[in-house]
């Protein structure tokens, strides 16, 4: 069972609601219980948080952006091996993902990405070096301030956990916005 055992987000007269067992996402009216939408969702294993006006939840896929008012998908990020405390503000998340760490197919290592709130693209992204292992096992993220914690094990049977400072040593690397594939192809076309 992925999905996560999570109290209700509430905002204003509403309230966010996952449960395990249950493949959906509900609103909820906060005075009454009454449902103000229902979204099934097969894949969700929990939520994040609010950002940007929307509902982000964690699915097993990624992340997937919902309408507050409609449950409206508004967008999805798809990623493998998303780490299960993503960061989330109205302009920002921050994602952590394993990886296989290049050609070492038994080693992984920990990318994280910045993502838009309102769009979902990512905006840079970063490997955390220091942290390649056989099983690395991290988090959750804590931040403090203008500081950002995080727990780290070698294994799920590893019995310690540091506690690390995740402290930046320069620059993330900068995504450019995708650019649509039909601009693409009228930007390299031949002017007549």
């Amino acid at each position: 069972m992925l999905q996560e055992y999570q109290p209700p987000l509430v905002k204003g007269d509403w309230m966010y609601v996952t449960q395990p067992g249950v493949r959906t996402v509900d609103c909820l009216a906060v005075a009454t219980g009454q449902r103000c939408w229902s979204v099934v969702l097969p894949e969700v294993t929990g939520m994040v948080g609010l950002a940007g006006g929307l509902l982000v939840i964690r699915t097993e896929m990624g992340l997937q952006a919902l309408d507050l008012t409609d449950g409206k998908t508004r967008w999805r990020y798809n990623a493998d091996d998303v780490y299960c405390f993503p960061l989330a503000d109205e302009q920002r998340l921050l994602v952590a993902c394993r990886e296989h760490a290049g050609a070492e197919k038994d080693r992984w290592q920990v990318r994280l990405t910045w993502l838009e709130a309102a769009t979902g693209a990512p905006t840079a992204t970063t490997i955390l070096s220091d942290l390649i292992d056989v099983d690395p096992r991290l988090g959750p993220l804590v931040p403090h301030g203008n500081r950002l914690f995080a727990f780290f094990g070698r294994g799920q049977h590893d019995p310690a956990r540091d506690v690390l400072e995740l402290i930046p040593k320069g620059e993330a690397e900068r995504i450019p916005p995708p650019q649509d594939a039909w601009q693409r192809r009228v930007a390299s076309a031949p002017s007549p």
